[in-house]
């Protein structure tokens, strides 16, 4: 097994990517904004697709990306993403949920009210 951890500069969320030895996917556990680019590099390196996604809860800076990154499955597929059914009311609008504006400029896809 290997782990790759992906420091975002998104509140300094942690993404994980876990790829198990001989396996051709792996688990991506909270891609956090900012590190989408970050996430393919390690996929590619690997040569694994995304097998499924893991959100620890549903916090935006953890939840961020997860949409993007379930599409990333073999052949283009839609994987699963897991979170625990308490968080999830919070995928109905997470940019609601955050303590301040995000910050736009060092994570371009989000937009700033």
């Amino acid at each position: 097994m290997r782990l790759h951890v992906i420091p975002s500069p998104f509140y300094a969320a942690n993404g994980l990517v876990l790829v198990p030895s001989g396996a051709g996917t792996a688990l991506v556990v909270d891609p956090s904004a900012g590190i989408q680019h970050l996430i393919r590099e390690v996929l590619e390196a690997e040569g694994v697709s995304v097998g499924a996604v893991l959100l620890t809860h549903g916090h935006p800076d953890h939840v961020w990306d997860a949409a993007e990154v379930s599409t990333w499955g073999a052949d283009g597929a839609t994987v699963p993403v897991y979170l625990p059914g308490p968080d999830m009311y919070r995928m109905d609008d997470p940019a609601s949920f955050l303590p301040m504006p995000p910050p736009a400029a060092r994570c371009p896809r989000i937009q700033s009210s």
